[in-house]
């Protein structure tokens, strides 16, 4: 079920699986009582059967979101790209470490090595932010263009 106002997707199946509302609410539902759910994003009030005034915020939330997922994806690459450069640099500083003074070995004791270090350590840390962020922004982009080709083929059912 998709909430309206913010286009997040709430699995009902999951939720009533852990608390059935029916079972819980029994002494006070009978059979033309409606089960409404709250977004937990949001905090709107969440149904079936959407009119369609809602189904236009639905489509203009899930606009919205779709463009969030593209910008998480840009950032998560141009993250990556900045991570890769930074990988490369602090390879070519890890091979100045190796000094001829000291037979061609590795000295750790030297500022190139320590400069290793570090951009080694903030590429990692880059790569692995750009990479989430890449994978958040396509499984966003992808949950909303499904949705946005549900609601312009008239094919959508909450």
């Amino acid at each position: 079920m998709f909430c309206h106002y913010c286009a997040n997707k709430v699995d009902v199946k999951k939720l009533e699986a852990t608390k059935p509302t029916l079972t819980n609410f029994k002494d006070v539902a009978t059979s033309d009582t409606k089960v409404v759910y709250v977004c937990p994003r949001c905090g709107h009030i969440m149904h079936e059967g959407l009119n369609e005034e809602e189904i236009k915020s639905l489509s203009r939330a899930a606009h919205a979101e779709y463009l969030r997922g593209g910008n998480a994806f840009s950032t998560g690459m141009s993250m990556i790209l900045f991570g890769t450069i930074l990988l490369i640099i602090a390879f070519l500083f890890f091979l100045l470490s190796f000094k001829a003074d000291a037979g061609g070995k590795l000295v750790t004791s030297c500022a190139e090595f320590i400069v290793c270090v570090a951009l080694g350590i903030i590429s990692v840390i880059l790569l692995g932010f750009g990479i989430t962020l890449v994978v958040r922004g396509i499984l966003t982009k992808r949950k909303c263009h499904l949705l946005l080709k549900d609601i312009n083929n008239q094919t959508f059912v909450q």
